[in-house]
């Protein structure tokens, strides 16, 4: 009896270190897939704020910065503010700033902090919530800045201006 309760406990612990590696192994190959589909600025499709669709194929600027944000977050109206206070820096570029947040929220956050008035800027909503799965993450804010369509850096969290416009 105690040979059966032996062999089964090795057994269950076989089968539990086989299911973490399996699962740890998927993590992985999910995580180098998001990495490869991120090198190079990825497919998109976002809602703009007047309803028309933007996607990857209409960025023109060399660089870009897609800036994934939420209205609500502390830390997101700190970095609009950063933007509104640095507009006259940002004319060399563009800006995607990506939310899930519904459209009446957005737009006041838009208007609130000038993001509007700031050609550099486009605020796009994420109706179809492709984002996070698209780009690997749901850390708020989130920045990816590309040039030339080539992956340069990504930042996670309050990131200084000075930061976001060296690279």
């Amino acid at each position: 009896m105690k040979k059966i309760i032996g062999i089964t406990i090795i057994g269950l612990l076989l089968l539990f270190a086989g299911i973490v590696g399996f699962k740890v192994h998927n993590k992985l190959r999910t995580k180098a897939a998001i990495e490869s589909n991120i090198a190079q600025l990825p497919s998109f499709e976002f809602t703009m704020l007047n309803g028309q669709l933007l996607n990857s194929s209409d960025i023109k600027a060399n660089k870009v910065i897609v800036n994934y944000f939420n209205p609500e977050c502390e830390h997101c109206q700190y970095m609009a503010q950063t933007y509104s206070d640095h507009a006259g820096e940002l004319n060399k570029l563009q800006i995607l700033m990506v939310t899930i947040a519904d459209s009446a929220t957005t737009k006041l956050f838009a208007q609130t902090y000038k993001l509007d008035s700031i050609p550099a800027i486009t605020i796009l909503l994420d109706n179809k919530r492709t984002f996070a799965s698209t780009f690997g993450t749901t850390m708020l804010p989130s920045f990816f800045i590309y040039k030339n369509g080539q992956l340069i850096s990504k930042y996670f969290g309050e990131t200084k201006m000075e930061t976001l416009l060296k690279d």
